[in-house]
């Protein structure tokens, strides 16, 4: 696991990590620099950037306003039909 996963891990889990890192240090399994490098690690912001959503395409768009615009007392299935019907014809011209 990189620095940078641990540092993205929930908060508990970063207690559990350094909780056993407190006691492999006491048991001298771990160096003092090996802890020091990893508790500050588990206290760095996590780095990683949210994923962009696309932009939605002419026909979501299309399909959005066209199924709002139906009466609300049809089934969704049935406009998304109709609007993907006039979506076609208007494509086709």
């Amino acid at each position: 696991m990189s620095m940078t996963e641990i540092s993205c891990l929930p908060q508990d889990t970063k207690d559990f990590i350094e909780f056993g890192l407190i006691e492999l240090k006491k048991q001298g399994r771990v160096t003092f620099e090996e802890f020091n490098s990893v508790v500050e690690e588990l206290k760095t912001p996590c780095q990683i950037k949210a994923k962009v959503k696309r932009k939605p395409s002419a026909y979501n768009l299309f399909i959005g306003e066209c199924i709002r615009s139906r009466p609300s007392g049809k089934p969704v299935s049935e406009a998304m039909k109709g609007c993907a019907m006039e979506w076609k014809s208007k494509k086709n011209g």
